[in-house]
């Protein structure tokens, strides 16, 4: 009898040395990736477009050009903000004149750049479909490049912030930009366009080159800010 208690007693002892001896093998741990930053659109660039929808914006220039926008909504999606424009350029013919003067646009800031799209614009002076406006930082001085298409052919546009400065009534920052960009049937084979943005306002002046046989610019001036009834 004794001799079973004590051959059990050894077999319980191996059998729990054994089960000391094996190790838990955990399952390896995964590091968790860390969230990556969510960009946001940048302040300085939201400060340069108005706030608020609905107010009407009227527009006016060389020959009798004009046209008026307004703020019709403003998205916001992950890292950027879209505001939503749309209105209507002047007919100067009274009605007898063919083709669309309607105009949407959008204005699209992220934390880098704000960009202009013209999505309808027949009768909008703008040759660039898709043109990154400003660019941070907002300093005098600043260049940046944009790959583009003109007339099919890859071509380089080149900006410029010549400006800062404030407007003497007002007391608002404007930013004046350069644009060039090699095209055909323009002086010297360049487009240019020189625009003044005004913090809080958007666009207030604009200029561009009209043809090779013209000395001068077209242009357009922000003439007046309809506020919407509340």
């Amino acid at each position: 009898m004794k001799r079973r208690i004590y051959i059990g007693f050894t077999v319980i002892m191996l059998l729990l040395l054994l089960i000391g001896c094996v190790r838990r093998v955990e399952p390896p741990t995964v590091p968790e990736k860390p969230d990556g930053e969510i960009k946001v659109p940048a302040e300085a660039l939201l400060e340069m477009l108005p706030t608020e929808t609905g107010d009407q914006y009227f527009y006016n220039g060389f020959a009798e050009y004009g046209h008026i926008q307004q703020i019709d909504r403003i998205d916001e999606e992950e890292g950027k903000r879209i505001y939503h424009v749309v209105g209507m350029v002047d007919d100067p013919s009274g009605g007898e004149a063919t083709g669309d003067f309607t105009l949407e646009m959008q204005y699209v800031v992220d934390g880098e750049k704000i960009t202009e799209k013209i999505l309808q614009g027949q009768k909008l002076p703008h040759k660039i479909p898709e043109l990154e406006v400003l660019r941070l930082p907002l300093e005098e001085g600043n260049q940046w490049e944009q790959k583009m298409l003109i007339n099919g052919t890859e071509e380089t546009l080149k900006a410029e912030i010549e400006s800062v400065d404030i407007d003497p009534q007002d007391k608002r920052d404007t930013y004046t930009v350069v644009y060039t960009v090699p095209m055909a049937g323009m002086p010297n084979d360049t487009y240019k366009e020189i625009r003044t943005y005004k913090k809080g306002v958007g666009l207030y002046h604009f200029e561009s080159t009209l043809g090779k046989e013209y000395d001068f610019m077209f242009n357009y001036t922000l003439g007046l800010i309809e506020k919407k009834q509340q």
